[in-house]
């Protein structure tokens, strides 16, 4: 294989990757919706047991769990943002419905850009989905006999 055709591959490649990631910024920045089966008390205790340990700190914000990634890259860029490193802001809101269910409202909320492409997506957007997978067994009528128990 010829120099050129290397580049050219390499040049393919890199112009997925940017369109892939890109992409997947646009799918974080997006709302996702769960309506569950169970109170709003309770649906913010599920959401706010997926975000454990020391990589995930409180933030500021007008939902009412709103959670800040530690992400370090770099360690001069990460000091310099709010010494809480360059991960997304995951914001969760919970409404009762006049069904009696709950309206779980769930998005990246704030992130850091660089050249107008955001940092962490993919946390962002596996973060989002945990929430939801967690609701949504949570409000499965198996995991209400297990609680039962």
């Amino acid at each position: 294989m010829s120099f050129g055709t290397i580049m050219v591959l390499a040049l393919i490649v890199i112009i997925g990757w940017l369109c892939w990631y890109l992409w997947l910024a646009g799918r974080a920045r997006q709302s996702e919706e769960v309506v569950v089966a169970l109170t709003p008390e309770r649906a913010l205790d599920v959401a706010s047991l997926q975000f454990p340990g020391l990589r995930w700190k409180e933030a500021s914000g007008s939902a009412h769990l709103n959670k800040k990634a530690r992400v370090l890259i770099g360690s001069a860029t990460s000091q310099s943002r709010d010494a809480g490193g360059l991960g997304p802001t995951i914001s969760v809101i919970v409404e009762p419905t006049e069904t009696g269910s709950t309206l779980v409202g769930v998005w990246m909320s704030a992130w850091i850009t660089q050249l107008g492409i955001p940092y962490a997506v993919g946390l962002a957007q596996r973060q989002k989905k945990k929430i939801i997978r967690a609701l949504m067994a949570a409000d499965s009528p198996s995991a209400e006999s297990r609680s039962a128990q």
